[in-house]
């Protein structure tokens, strides 16, 4: 779900079981979290770090708990302690 404010589009993402299996380790348009992003706003251009989502031309840093699941699923790749989980992008800057 898409919801527009002043400032940049907000968007709910959800990251399943499928995006943690299919996701690529070290890769920012083919991790779990760029898949999952891709899902919510397929038209637009995803780039995800260890960081910052780049979603079209908005910059997101990430919420601490998906920081920690990226670092995580980087390190150690498919995990049993690596579960679905849902999270919110909002308060984007433009790209630069």
């Amino acid at each position: 779900m898409v919801t527009e404010t002043t400032r940049s589009p907000v968007y709910e993402v959800t990251v399943t079981e499928e995006h943690i299996t299919r996701g690529d380790r070290g890769e920012c348009v083919s991790c779990p979290i760029a898949l999952a992003i891709r899902e919510v706003c397929p038209d637009q251009l995803i780039s995800v770090g260890h960081m910052i989502a780049h979603v079209g031309h908005w910059t997101y840093e990430l919420p601490e708990y998906v920081k920690a699941f990226i670092n995580s699923y980087d390190s150690v790749g498919l995990s049993p302690v690596l579960k679905p989980f849902k999270f919110r992008l909002e308060g984007g800057r433009p790209s630069t």
